[in-house]
């Protein structure tokens, strides 16, 4: 990585590789003494063997980075000084093995002994023995994330933080402290039986091993004895999002199976199933292609890939106040969906599957609960407001339009299916007043009935630049195979009222809905101010009530509108309007455009 200036030592050159006795390589910072042998074919894949004594600086350090030779977490800091340390590397593991010691500020200084194995199966700290002043931890970590799986730690002593940060390049293991006596071993192969024994305190810690993220584990208390861990006291922080737990871990093979109890202030549903879901690790690294990455090693790392079972097992119980889902978008930003005071059990079996338990949770301003399958995708959920929402501040919540309607609102909804394909449920809304703001197909519906006559210029030019004003809406139905299906629909306004009834494909967005204007005015009102239809009520009851039937139809976007002739109108709905009305009427059309009378009920 640097020039080399070779003031001492012997080197030997053959065909196959270079043997190197007390050379000395003054780099700017390095002062090293290397022995030891380095062997190629034909200048590829080199394989060494060294002893390393003295200065270990910053360039050689980098260079060893590049070379993936050790992970990150691993590397010492540089400036060091090397005493007898062993580098191996080539065909097999990298090995690193021997003394490093360190100088700080004040008089300072530790000291470590590292023995560490690494290739792209496993990591093996054999044993690193951290000292400075009085204290002194030993640490052993053994890692094999492929079949079959093991995972390995013992700690005795007390480890400061300020200790790895004078030892390590970049410490990630631990920035305040542990102590205590602990072993834990997880193992899938035959011949070990998994166990967990002793005690162990971490302040400011972080867990890297078996998870798809790391873990840092702000404040930790455990007491194990015959596999069981007792959690006595947890805080942990993962991704930004702090939580506590406590309860009982039991050792499973390769894993644990839980029983917590976690709050906290926020979290989300992508931590919790990043934290469940097997490891794809990118760790460890071992030698890269062209620094001996061998044939058996780069099969090692196509077996890598396959799905691994779920490090944690188990039942959590969750109490969080702010919990976020965010709902994928195809081509775009994710949408946000926060659910407040959220109780809730989730499950977790050896296959991966992950159940949710909602016994709770307010979104929007809705309380919700029901029960969720991540692995089949389905869920059964129930919403009701405990009390009258704006329409404006949940559409806004929920990712809708806000300006669709105005006013206030209570409603009930049960659901079972998934997102776009929803099997069944019910609805139920009520609104005690408010305003249509969005009037393109109300205005479409009034142009083609053809009833502006009934209103003033002033009351129509109010409809546009204010909205539609009503008194109540009534909307009831249910979702079979999913198709939205209006049993009933009622929008009172004054001098105007609506009825509807139909479906609404909810995967292909399309509509077949049938809306009754009904003018509140009765035929001998009308006559008066349309006189033409004085000829098509002709001897029927002039204090009987006019309904007008419209289809709407097609593509919610565009639906194409469309005035029913009354002998179109089926007998289910004249007796369905008959109950709503509760009052005489005729069903007439818009005889500018042609067409007929209906019966008079």
């Amino acid at each position: 990585p640097f020039p080399l200036t070779l003031d001492r030592g012997s080197v030997s050159l053959d065909p196959h590789g270079v043997a190197l006795k007390g050379v000395g390589p003054g780099g700017p910072q390095e002062r090293l003494t290397i022995s030891g042998r380095l062997l190629h074919d034909h200048y590829r894949r080199w394989r060494g063997d060294l002893l390393l004594s003295g200065v270990f600086g910053p360039e050689l350090a980098q260079w060893i980075r590049a070379r993936g030779w050790i992970p990150d977490r691993y590397l010492p800091a540089a400036p060091a000084t090397l005493k007898g340390l062993r580098v191996r590397w080539g065909r097999g593991p990298v090995e690193v093995k021997g003394w490093l010691r360190r100088k700080g500020s004040g008089g300072r200084g530790a000291t470590a002994y590292i023995d560490l194995a690494v290739d792209r199966e496993r990591v093996e700290l054999r044993r690193l023995t951290v000292a400075e002043g009085s204290n002194r931890a030993v640490v052993a970590v053994s890692y094999r994330r492929l079949p079959p799986q093991r995972v390995e730690f013992r700690f005795s002593g007390r480890l400061e933080g300020r200790t790895l940060d004078l030892l390590l390049d970049r410490n990630r293991l631990v920035r305040g402290w542990a102590a205590g006596e602990f072993h834990l071993l997880l193992a899938q192969g035959e011949g070990e039986r998994s166990t967990a024994q002793g005690r162990l305190t971490l302040e400011d810690a972080t867990w890297h091993w078996g998870l798809r993220l790391p873990i840092t584990v702000a404040s930790l208390s455990l007491r194990a004895s015959n596999g069981t861990i007792h959690i006595l006291k947890g805080v942990a922080d993962g991704n930004g999002e702090r939580f506590s737990e406590v309860g009982t871990a039991r050792v499973r093979g390769y894993g644990l199976a839980l029983d917590l109890h976690i709050s906290s202030p926020s979290l989300s549903w992508d931590r919790l199933v990043q934290l469940f879901r097997g490891e794809e690790s990118r760790e460890p690294q071992g030698p890269k292609e062209g620094a001996g990455a061998t044939p058996a090693a780069q099969a090692a790392l196509r077996r890598s890939q396959r799905k691994e079972p779920p490090f944690f097992t188990g039942s959590i119980g969750l109490r969080v106040g702010r919990f976020l889902y965010v709902r994928p978008v195809k081509g775009g930003k994710g949408q946000d969906y926060l659910f407040r005071r959220l109780d809730a059990r989730v499950q977790v079996d050896e296959t991966g599957r992950m159940l949710l338990d909602l016994r709770h949770a307010s979104l929007c301003g809705l309380s919700l609960k029901g029960r969720w399958d991540d692995r089949a995708k389905l869920g059964r959920f129930q919403a009701f407001t405990p009390r009258p929402l704006a329409f404006n501040r949940t559409l806004a919540c929920l990712h809708r339009d806000t300006n669709l309607v105005r006013g206030t609102f209570t409603a009930s909804l049960k659901l079972t299916g998934r997102p776009g394909r929803w099997e069944g449920g019910s609805f139920q809304l009520h609104s005690p007043g408010g305003r249509i703001m969005k009037m393109g197909l109300l205005a479409r519906v009034l142009a083609v009935v053809n009833v502006k006559d009934l209103f003033s210029q002033e009351t129509m030019a109010g409809f546009f630049s204010r909205g539609f004003p009503y008194d109540e809406m009534e909307v009831q139905g249910v979702v079979r195979h999913n198709r939205l299906e209006f049993q009933q629909g009622v929008v009172k306004a004054p001098g105007l009222n609506l009825f509807w009834k139909g479906d609404v494909d909810l995967a292909r967005y399309r509509s077949d809905v049938v809306l009754f204007v009904a003018p509140f005015k009765t035929v001998d009102s009308i006559i008066t101010k349309i006189p033409i239809l004085g000829r098509m009520v002709t001897g029927k009851n002039k204090q009987a009530f006019i309904l007008l039937p419209v289809r709407i139809k097609g593509p919610l976007q565009e639906p194409s509108v469309t005035v029913m002739p009354p002998g179109t109108v089926g007998k289910e709905l004249v007796q369905w309007v008959g109950r709503v009305v509760s009052s005489p009427f005729t069903l007439l059309i818009d005889l500018g455009k042609g067409g007929g009378k209906g019966e008079e009920e």
